[in-house]
């Protein structure tokens, strides 16, 4: 209880106020999808019900790197998000469906923090952090496809690094490590959706350039 009192002690009132923010954001969201019985998408399938296959497959035993549409040809797509679903599925002991349906709620406020973090990095302040975080999510409530969602974590925190990684001077303490967390962010965006790797990509050069 001391730790936990000095941990909230120590944090900025603007840090408080994304706190309190994500964990009304997190039971709202929660309220709502806690009622859904089933993938919200199209009846004739789609991209959901794509990922569920592709889940699915992986679930049933097959690797990750195989093409669950074209049997021995190699996937051509990012699989994390799969991955991570099945994962989940596993230690949890949910349903695909109800994780597929629970996911994204937490996801979603994941990618808020992600933004509150970058926007206090890259304006160096985070009332622009909080004001990043409540922009994104009044464009986008929640986001129910999971490979762009888990893309885009990986993508901020990838542009996070980055940016913190420009601000610390060189020999400074922490540089190294921002260096090395952008490297691993990136690759993980790469493996979870090639589009926002490459879109990832033409910012960082286009940064530096």
């Amino acid at each position: 209880m001391k730790l936990s009192g000095e941990w909230l002690k120590n944090l900025e009132t603007e840090d408080k106020l994304a706190v309190g923010i994500l964990l009304s954001i997190g039971i709202f969201l929660i309220v709502i999808i806690s009622s859904f019985q089933h993938i919200p998408g199209p009846i004739y399938g789609g991209d959901f019900y794509m990922a569920r296959g592709f889940t699915q497959a992986i679930l049933n035993g097959q690797p990750v790197w195989n093409d669950p549409y074209y049997q021995g040809n190699y996937a051509y797509y990012g699989w994390l998000s799969y991955l991570f679903t099945a994962s989940v599925v596993r230690l949890t002991g949910l349903g695909l469906e109800k994780a597929s349906v629970m996911l994204p709620a937490f996801l979603h406020l994941a990618y808020l923090f992600a933004c509150y973090l970058f926007g206090s990095a890259l304006f160096k302040s985070k009332k622009y952090g909080l004001f990043l975080m409540l922009t994104a999510f009044s464009f986008k409530i929640i986001d129910m496809k999971l490979s762009g969602h888990l893309a885009a974590i990986f993508m901020l925190f990838s542009l996070y690094c980055f940016v913190r990684y420009e601000q610390v001077g060189r020999g400074e303490s922490g540089k190294k490590t921002y260096g090395i967390a952008m490297g691993i962010f990136m690759g993980l965006t790469a493996l979870a959706h090639i589009n926002l790797f490459f879109g990832l990509i033409v910012l960082i050069v286009g940064a530096i350039g």
